[in-house]
Formats: C-alpha cells, sequence, structure tokens
C-alpha cells in the first residue's frame, strides 16, 4: 500500500513537472527575458510609482474607463482588460480582450477565475493594444477606480512588452472623485459603491468593472464633483488652460500665479503666466482684478477722498466710485511683492 502511495505521488509529480514545463514553452517571455522586469512584492502585489508631472481640476464630460485584472503579483501580468467609451455624457462603446500574459504563472484565479489555459490562445496585451486598444483610447483621458492599480499594470506591461505609450498620458481615479461625493461610506471600494448606487457588477470581471467605473465617476460629475485629472511623464497644454481658466471662473476671488502649484508646467514663471493670460497673446483671458480687492477693503469716505484730491465727483455708490477710480488708473500702488488675482475676463 505504501509502494502504491509512492507511484501515484511520483506520478503526480511528474505530470505537474511537465504541465509547468508545457506552459513555460507556451509563455511569450522566458523568465531571463522577465527578469529586469519583475518589481519587488508586497502584501501580494508589486506596486509601481506613475510618473505623474501635474494635475488639473476640469470639468470632463468625455473618457474612456477601464478596467484590468491581473495573473499574478507582478503589474505585468494582465490577463483581462476591458474599456468603456463615454463621449459628451453618453456611453458610446466598449472594447473586451482575455490577454496571453508574459508568463503562466497564475496566483490570482481564485479572485477572477481566469486560468492560463482561458488565456493561452488570447493575444498578448501588445498585440491587442496596438490592434484595437490604443486606437479606442486615443485623445480620451482615463478613468480607473483605484487608478494607481490599473495605470501601474499600463505603464509597466507596456515597458515590458516594448509598446510606446502616447504622451502626455491622461488619467482620473473615480475612486478619488466618490471620496469628495459620498461622504458616509464604510469604504469606497467598487463593490461597497455600486451597492450604495444599486448598480449592477460582477465584480473582478473588467468588462462590468469597467462599466461600474464610468457609472460611478459620471454620478460623481452629476453631484457636482469637477474630477482630478492627472498628467504622465509630461504637462498638458490644452488641460492647463482649460484648468486655469476654470480655476478664475470659479473662485469668488479670482486665481492668482501662486495659487497655480501643480498646474503649471516645469520652470514656467510669472512673467509666462501674465504673457499668456493677461497681457495680449496667446489665451488672453484674464483681467487683473487686485486693484479692485483693495478698494473693496476700504470705506467709502476714503474713496471719495481719491477722487475728491483728482478733482472728480465724489457722488454715487461705492460701486460705481471703485469703478472710476479703476477706469482713472488713480488706485494706490500695490506693493512690489502684492499676490495679484487675476479673473475671466468680461467681453463687452
Amino acid at each position: 500500500m505504501a509502494l502504491l502511495i509512492i507511484i501515484v505521488i511520483f506520478v503526480i509529480v511528474i505530470l505537474n513537472k511537465k504541465a509547468k514545463d508545457r506552459m513555460a514553452a507556451e509563455s511569450p517571455m522566458k523568465p531571463d527575458e522577465l527578469q529586469p522586469f519583475r518589481l519587488p512584492e508586497y502584501n501580494g502585489f508589486a506596486r509601481v510609482r506613475l510618473p505623474v508631472t501635474n494635475e488639473y481640476r476640469v470639468p470632463m464630460d468625455s473618457f474612456v474607463a477601464f478596467d484590468v485584472e491581473t495573473a499574478n503579483a507582478q503589474p505585468y501580468s494582465i490577463c483581462s482588460i476591458s474599456a468603456v467609451k463615454v463621449e459628451n455624457r453618453q456611453f458610446t462603446g466598449s472594447v473586451t480582450s482575455l490577454i496571453k500574459p508574459p508568463e503562466a504563472k497564475f496566483t490570482n484565479s481564485y479572485i477572477h477565475g481566469i486560468t492560463w489555459s482561458k488565456v493561452r490562445n488570447s493575444p498578448t496585451f501588445k498585440e491587442f493594444y496596438e490592434s484595437t486598444f490604443r486606437d479606442f483610447i486615443k485623445g480620451f483621458p482615463l478613468v480607473a477606480h483605484n487608478a494607481n492599480f490599473d495605470m501601474g499594470c499600463l505603464l509597466h506591461t507596456a515597458k515590458t512588452e516594448g509598446i510606446i505609450l502616447d504622451k502626455p498620458l491622461l488619467f482620473a481615479d473615480s475612486l478619488q472623485s466618490a471620496r469628495y461625493t459620498y461622504r458616509n461610506l464604510k469604504n469606497y471600494k467598487l463593490d461597497t459603491i455600486c451597492k450604495y448606487l444599486n448598480l449592477d457588477l460582477n465584480h473582478h470581471e473588467s468588462l462590468s468593472d469597467a462599466k461600474a467605473c464610468a457609472q460611478i465617476m459620471q454620478d460623481t460629475m452629476d453631484k457636482g464633483t469637477v474630477p482630478i485629472i492627472k498628467s504622465l511623464y509630461r504637462f498638458s497644454e490644452e488641460l492647463f488652460v482649460k484648468a486655469v481658466l476654470y480655476e478664475a471662473k470659479i473662485y469668488a476671488g479670482g486665481i492668482s500665479y501662486e495659487s497655480l502649484y501643480k498646474e503649471k508646467p516645469k520652470n514656467y514663471s510669472k512673467e509666462d503666466f501674465i504673457r499668456d493670460f493677461v497681457n495680449p497673446g496667446t489665451y488672453a483671458r484674464l483681467v487683473d482684478v487686485s486693484n479692485e480687492i483693495e478698494l473693496n477693503k476700504m470705506h467709502k469716505a476714503d474713496l471719495q477722498k481719491i477722487l475728491e484730491d483728482a478733482g472728480l465727483p465724489t457722488k454715487g455708490l461705492k460701486k460705481d466710485l471703485i469703478a472710476t477710480i479703476i477706469e482713472k488708473k488713480l488706485a494706490p500702488p500695490l506693493p512690489a511683492d502684492y499676490v495679484h488675482q487675476y479673473k475671466i475676463r468680461e467681453d463687452k
């Protein structure tokens, strides 16, 4: 009996070895090819640091929500990817595919049910990206729930498989927007939010997750949350301009150059800002309201004295007095280190 057990164990070991050898032979990349791309693993996953250069808080009417599932702890092991497109707040299409990761190691099958046998005849990520995904996402900000994970997988898989991504690459996080919008949830996991919003979800099925992500982002924007769009690799000129003009419009006191922290490109000076947005130049949409702000702090009698000293009429409402002082360029000089404020220019 003991001998029989030993024989059975030996046969199982041989069969497992043959199965592993067969899967290794089918893997798109060999272990020595993958070794330079393996990252240290912490708590079951190897994390990727995203090369974020700028952040923009701007309204977003169009985007592509996507989700990935991974075969194992390495971010290059994408085994499923789906994306849903939203244009002018309307769902306009989707793409989905199982993906053959670069190695046959599957340790996350218990999460999503995907195994090597299910993906062995599927396209690699590079094949799917170049045939379908690149054109589908081109020109749209990406959105994911817990975007650091999905974007990290996208970037690291691209690096591993030799894919050149468009730059800048823009993305927003529906989890971040959800935290701003839904203040009393116990957590902000995708399934928790879907239950709260009564959304259908087959969790860890990538197309279902991508659809839920898109719906959550739409709902947060419908409730007034403006997403934070992040730029990877380099700044986005288009979003920088949109962010400056949006903030100058919505903030009661306008904006200052000094308030532009994560929006402006590297080495962007105050002189650049004045040239582009205030004086006649590339955008020329803002007006300096600093004098108006300071004059509004003054008493009416002090405003009247400014006009009186200039030999001008002093009757009228405070608002009219301020307008006259500004028009006649009689406002007291501002300190050299004054932080100037700017608002959208009102076209007459």
